[in-house]
């Protein structure tokens, strides 16, 4: 060799062995074949190690950065214990001094990205990610990809005003960017903020509004409530690309949004005839189907579709919910046919039977086989111990119940079934010893003290269930049920009024489909002697077999004078039971 300088293909030679090796390469002792050392006078003169060049230095930084990057993914893939967790982090921060090595040579922006992404490990470590991004955007300002990556990164902290404020600065200086311009606008779209995400996408000239700018306008116009707009924006959006299933989406949902459901079920339909393998739209389309009282069909589908557990469940839980019970149970005849023994497939069998079949003495009997190592194990004592006192076994039930509390000792759920069996025999001082033994586990739970409230009032204790109800507010003030409460009971007495009102308003916008609150809202206009909005109150409450309602009904009517609706209402509140049976008699006699 002439010259003491490997030549480009040696030193790549040499790379290459480093790189099979992933070993720390010295490129002085990589040799090229048949090199023989300098002699003086017969004696080899000691060799000197040769200076390395920078970019040897850096390919050097690179490869250990590769080594080490390599590591952590093959940890990353399999089981890892606490010294695996300490081994991961270690490759972590070698990989990181490696590449920081490199940027000390040859800085790029690539390689703060690369640095970056070594520490998306968990969400702690978004804040170093964070952190190398903008220094890698103090040394080079403006930079598209790490301006994109620093947005991301306060969008998993969900810090969506600082992801924003990145994507306006850089937009101020680059304003013809498409991309960054679509990436705010869906920003704005996704926290739920469509009109800004509109204003964005509006800018945009026509000429340029691609496919996806499209879709992400149908979305937000939909958002709006502007389904007309949506339709006609995602139908431009099908011109461009008819085959888009992203599109088809959208207009489906814009479709069903619409109450066009057999519009929404052509585009559902026209995914599955593109091979749209998602199992979701075929479970729309059995939705669809059941809307429109169509369950012959929607079994089809259900049949036809996907054979995989997951789904047939799925499909089984949308006829159910739609009280289909034979259809549902022909969805699990077809899991019964592949030999599918899973629990939940018990359940839903239970389901059929206590609901569709009014069985009780069946569904219980397939509670009973649900295995007791199984997740579900806890759920079917619940299901059971009410089961059983239906059936009229309340000390099986009860006996059941103390056994499942040995075995799963915080189980809320198997001790608010105890507590429901003495509710329901009107048994409510052993009710509200076991609800407080629930109480004194979960004493911020809401949902338990709401249930003690109801239970004081029932035991004739107002003052009490008021306090109980008044206190959830107080660290719930959207808590419909306590405010519900709370509004309907200062009407029964008769006092606050004015607070009753702003009370039960506000429950009902929590729960604008509830006829019960609906009722207490009617009953409170009453109390305030406005009986026309009371009379338009009880008319929309009176859709449900409550008797408290129906005599509601009745009294508002007979206030203003309404003789034959007071009768209906009140001949109704009778049939339903009443407990007011003699108090609703004497008013009929009044009429």
């Amino acid at each position: 060799m002439k010259s003491s300088v490997l030549s480009p293909v040696v030193r790549a030679a040499c790379l290459g062995l480093a790189l099979l090796s992933l070993a720390p390469l010295s490129l002085t002792g990589c040799a090229v074949q048949g090199a023989k050392p300098t002699v003086n006078n017969g004696q080899a003169l000691p060799r000197r190690a040769m200076p390395m060049s920078e970019s040897a230095k850096a390919s050097l930084a690179y490869l250990s950065f590769l080594d080490h990057f390599h590591r952590m993914q093959r940890l990353l893939g399999s089981p890892m214990e606490k010294d695996g967790m300490d081994q991961l982090l270690e490759e972590q921060k070698s990989a990181a001094e490696a590449l920081d090595q490199l940027m000390a040579i040859q800085p790029q922006p690539s390689l703060y990205l690369e640095k970056a992404g070594l520490y998306l490990l968990n969400r702690q470590q978004i804040g170093t990610a964070k952190s190398i991004v903008k220094e890698g955007l103090e040394r080079f300002p403006g930079d598209k990809n790490l301006l994109l990556s620093l947005v991301n990164l306060y969008n998993a902290e969900q810090r969506f005003d600082a992801a924003a404020s990145v994507l306006e600065e850089y937009l101020a200086a680059n304003p013809d960017d498409l991309a960054a311009t679509v990436f705010l606008a869906r920003l704005s779209v996704d926290k739920n903020d469509p009109a800004k995400g509109l204003s964005i996408l509006e800018k945009i000239p026509a000429d340029r509004q691609d496919l996806e700018v499209l879709q992400l306008m149908g979305r937000a116009l939909a958002q709006t409530g502007d389904s007309r707009k949506a339709r006609a924006v995602l139908e431009r959006a099908l011109a461009l690309e008819p085959d888009s299933v992203e599109t088809l989406a959208e207009l489906a949902y814009v479709l069903e949004m619409d109450k066009d459901l057999s519009g929404a079920e052509k585009a559902y339909e026209r995914m599955l005839g593109l091979g749209d393998p998602s199992p979701e739209v075929r479970l729309r389309l059995i939705h669809l189907n059941l809307e429109m009282n169509n369950p012959a069909k929607a079994l089809e589908l259900a049949t036809r579709g996907s054979k995989t557990s997951s789904f047939l469940l799925e499909a089984a839980k949308l006829f159910l919910n739609k009280k289909a019970y034979a259809q549902a149970s022909a969805v699990l005849d077809e899991l019964d046919s592949q030999g599918q023994t899973r629990p939940e497939i018990l359940f839903y069998r239970a389901a059929i039977a206590f609901e569709g079949e009014n069985n009780p003495e069946k569904a219980l009997g397939f509670m009973t086989q649900v295995p007791d190592t199984s997740p579900l194990a806890e759920r079917s004592l619940v299901f059971r111990i009410h089961l059983l006192h239906v059936l009229g076994r309340k000390a099986e039930a009860l006996d059941l119940a103390q056994a499942a509390k040995a075995r799963f000792p915080h189980s809320r759920d198997i001790l608010l079934a105890e507590v429901g069996v003495y509710e329901e025999e009107r048994e409510f001082g052993p009710a509200l010893a076991r609800l407080e033994e629930v109480l004194a586990q979960w004493p911020e739970d809401l949902e338990i003290l709401y249930r003690k409230g109801v239970l004081l009032d029932k035991t004739g204790e107002r003052a009490g269930a008021m306090e109980v109800m008044e206190g959830i507010i107080a660290k719930d003030p959207d808590n419909p049920d306590a405010l519900n409460y709370v509004g309907y009971t200062l009407a029964e007495e008769g006092r606050d009024l004015d607070r009753a009102l702003v009370l039960v308003k506000n429950a009902l916008s929590q729960k604008p489909d509830s006829a019960f609150i609906q009722d207490s809202l009617a009953w409170v206009y009453f109390r305030q002697g406005k009986l026309d909005a009371a009379w338009q109150e009880i008319r929309r409450a009176a859709t449900v077999d409550d008797p408290t309602v129906w005599e509601h009904y009745g009294d508002i009517a007979k206030a203003m004078g309404k003789k034959d609706e007071a009768l209906k209402g009140f001949r109704k509140a009778l049939k339903l039971k009443s407990e007011h049976e003699d108090q609703i008699k004497q008013k009929i006699k009044g009429l």
